[in-house]
């Protein structure tokens, strides 16, 4: 089973007037979808100016660039208040952070109370595709790191390779 964005963002209830984050975007394959589904803000936060280039170009050519908000950033320090946003998807990042405590720590930080953040990454089994075994974060591993900060997180297999886990901020 390949990636289906539409049934994992259905994980996040996303409503209409929702401020949503995509910790990241790269060049927007979630970002683009989740500016559709609110009329909040979407902040789009890459490490790589490059990729967002590419999204505010795919915004554009699709009429959604006031809507999207894009910011430099790693996901140790996250350029956002506290509290910013309802809903926050990290897909396939978790595993390049440098320090995962510290970004988990900032997942916190900016989500509100009782918001939601989807991750989507690489299982750590072998597989054709993907990053290399050693450089993959397990499900279990996060979970147990996520629990460790206060989230409650759910995880479940998302294809063959990868797991999605809903995180819940009490």
């Amino acid at each position: 089973m390949e990636l289906q964005p539409d049934t994992l963002l259905s994980l996040l209830d996303v409503q209409e007037g929702m401020a949503v984050a995509d910790i990241g975007a790269g060049p927007g394959f979630f970002t683009l979808r989740l500016a559709q589904g609110t009329k909040g803000p979407v902040y789009a936060i890459d490490a790589e100016e490059a990729m967002l280039a590419i999204l505010r170009k795919r915004a554009a050519e699709r009429g959604l660039l006031e809507r999207i908000r894009t910011l430099t950033a790693d996901a140790t320090a996250l350029p956002l208040p506290d509290g910013a946003v309802e809903r926050a998807v990290a897909s396939f990042v978790l595993h390049e952070v440098g320090n995962l405590g510290q970004a988990i720590a900032e997942l916190h930080r900016v989500l509100a109370p009782g918001g939601k953040l989807l991750v989507v990454d690489w299982e750590k089994k072998p597989s054709p595709k993907g990053p290399p075994l050693h450089h993959r974060l397990g499900s279990q591993e996060l979970q147990e790191a996520l629990s460790q900060k206060g989230f409650l997180p759910q995880a479940s297999p998302h294809g063959d390779y990868y797991y999605k886990m809903l995180v819940t901020r009490p």
